[in-house]
């Protein structure tokens, strides 16, 4: 029933935009094996919704109502329909509601006030002067034919920066337009204006963008078409100066930045260091200096790192049979240079990711999770996932925290030969936690790492299933790296042909799937490096084109006696200075990639992203 009840949803989300034939008999479907499933009730109001049919919506939306359904998001949309069919009793019997509900956000609350003041408008106006009367300054709006135009107007009109916000979301709500019919005229008004400094404006826009990641992308496209990288970087920066914590903001600044040529570098980092000189935020300014300090190409860094991997303990509580770990017989945890360095970083950190042998066996992890969260650094933690509970999970989820949960298996024989002393039963009970704590905390993610070995990737296509079922939010395949006391595991060319072939098959799925670089196929861009390789002039050449790797100026990998790293593919440097970002070893390294003598990266940063 739990499968059929995923295509179900699936083939709903699939078809969303156009009619589906057999919609009636979805529905009864629905109403005799899943009545009070919240799930599919909205998805049937969405359906209804994207095919203009607002009274059906209104019937689903309700039946979620019924069901207890208490997300805001979805209530609010309801009283919007209510609105759109002239029900304003109910729409504002639900908002009045919905405004004493202590769980709202900042966001809604706007809205909610937004939609009381619109519905207030609309039962005081007469119906011949009701879209008169709805905003005050178009009185001839049947008379406006772009959006552009309605856009400019607001900014016209309006001298009070409050003010134009207050009548843009007007605008968007009674014309029925989404935000991105209109972001483009709207920043560009902004930045004809020069009002990027106002933070309302800016306000404004990073709600959408954080709504909805696709506005964000639009945005990227247009500028990049319109070859106006200067004001698209000028955009970013503020965006991150408002909020230096979303990670796909700062990501697709280093992108673009790496992209320029040396036309208007020196504007652009001219642009980067008044940004860093006018920035009050530690993070931001470390961002807005390391990207100038990367164009200038110094190797001796003022800015700090801005990615971290720990490795915590070495203490594990498996014997997995592809570890390389577990033969060392070794007990490690956290040296204290690497407790001190974090210490002194911590608030310029984008990302911290922490790993193990097994994390949560090391008695001060949790204080760790604090002092990240307490400087709202993004954490990932590499686990086997045997050691959650109820209480670890609602921390994380509450610690702006992403798991990466380790899985070779996903039948119990298979798993319990691979991840020794296992229990296959203890993860999926922990899984079903992670789901059930997911539903409550939607921006919690988890997701799936595979160690292909030759005993398991021919089980590839019920790893993808189980990952999909049990929604997890993308899957990342390894190939092993045996030593030789377990070389036995070592996949052969043939084995590699038939993963290739599987991951290429796999592009077609709703699964978010990753892959380790050994399975790579190679793409424009994608070189990637073996220091083994025999290098041909052509791959030379296209290192030569670009610095092929920032991530020694971006990030650092900490282990056990003062042995670092910039990923898990690089070479491992011994440092000895007690500036360990700028140790003379870390700064030769930097040195031989911009003179293009270091090979020894596998992988390239825009593999990263």
């Amino acid at each position: 029933m739990y499968k059929e009840r995923l295509l179900l949803l699936q083939y709903i989300r699939d078809n969303i935009n156009r009619k589906i034939d057999n919609i009636e008999q979805i529905i009864k479907d629905i109403e005799n094996n899943y009545p009070e499933d919240q799930e599919l009730y909205v998805e049937l109001a969405n359906y209804y919704i994207n095919n203009n049919d607002i009274h059906n919506a209104i019937k689903y939306l309700e039946k979620y109502k019924e069901n207890k359904g208490e997300n805001i998001d979805v209530l609010i949309l309801l009283s919007k329909k209510y609105i759109d069919v002239n029900c304003y009793k109910e729409a504002k019997r639900l908002l009045e509601k919905l405004s004493l509900n202590n769980k709202i956000n900042s966001k809604q609350k706007e809205e909610i006030s937004c939609l009381l003041s619109i519905i207030k408008v609309n039962v005081v106006s007469n119906t011949k002067n009701t879209k008169e009367t709805k905003f005050k300054i178009f009185n001839d709006i049947d008379k406006v034919n772009y959006n552009k135009d309605i856009v400019y107007k607001v900014f016209e009109e309006n001298k009070n920066i409050e003010d134009i916000v207050i009548e843009i979301k007007n605008i968007l709500f009674v014309y029925n337009l989404n935000i991105k019919d209109i972001v483009i005229d709207f920043l560009e008004k902004i930045l004809e204006k020069n009002l990027l400094h106002e933070k309302l404006l800016i306000n404004f826009i990073y709600n959408e963008i954080n709504e909805n990641n696709s506005i964000f992308y639009n945005i990227i496209d247009y500028y990049k078409e319109k070859k106006d990288c200067f004001n698209l970087i000028k955009i970013l920066c503020c965006l991150i100066e408002f909020d230096d914590t979303y990670f796909f903001v700062n990501n697709e600044l280093s992108v673009l930045l790496s992209e320029i040529d040396d036309t208007n570098k020196n504007d652009i980092i001219e642009l980067l260091m008044f940004f860093y000189d006018n920035s009050k935020r530690p993070r931001a300014k470390n961002i807005f200096l390391n990207e100038a300090e990367i164009l200038q190409q110094k190797t001796i860094l003022k800015s700090k790192p801005r990615e971290i991997d720990v490795t915590v303990t070495f203490k594990c509580n498996l014997k997995c049979i592809m570890c390389n770990t577990i033969y060392n017989n070794d007990n490690y945890i956290m040296d204290d240079y690497i407790y001190d360095f974090l210490l002194h970083n911590i608030k310029y950190l984008e990302k911290i990711v922490w790993k193990g042998g097994e994390v949560f066996l090391y008695k001060n992890f949790l204080n760790l999770l604090k002092l990240a969260y307490d400087n709202s650094v993004h954490q990932i933690i590499i686990t086997n996932g045997l050691l959650l509970n109820e209480k670890i999970i609602e921390l994380l989820c509450k610690s702006n925290v992403s798991l990466s949960i380790s899985i070779d298996a996903v039948e119990k024989e298979l798993y319990e030969k691979i991840r020794v002393g296992g229990q296959f039963e203890v993860l999926l009970k922990n899984i079903s936690l992670l789901k059930k704590y997911k539903k409550i905390y939607p921006k919690f993610s988890y997701s799936m790492a595979t160690v292909l070995t030759n005993i398991n990737y021919r089980t590839m296509d019920d790893i993808v299933d189980f990952a999909f079922r049990n929604e997890f939010d993308g899957l990342y395949f390894m190939k092993c790296e045996p030593t030789e006391k377990n070389k036995y595991l070592l996949l052969n060319e043939k084995d590699i042909k038939y993963i290739k072939d599987k991951l290429i098959q796999y592009q077609k799925t709703k699964m978010k799937i990753r892959y380790d670089i050994a399975f790579q196929v190679l793409k424009d861009n994608n070189v990637c490096a073996y220091e083994d390789r025999n290098y041909s002039d052509e791959l030379k050449n296209k290192f030569k084109e670009t610095v092929f790797c920032l991530l020694p100026w971006k990030k650092i990998c900490l282990n056990k006696d003062k042995k670092v790293s910039f990923d898990c593919h690089c070479n491992t440097i011994e440092i000895e200075d007690d500036d360990i970002w700028n140790d003379k070893e870390i700064v030769e390294y930097r040195e031989k990639i911009l003179k293009n003598k270091e090979y020894s990266c596998k992988i390239f940063l825009e593999n990263k992203k």
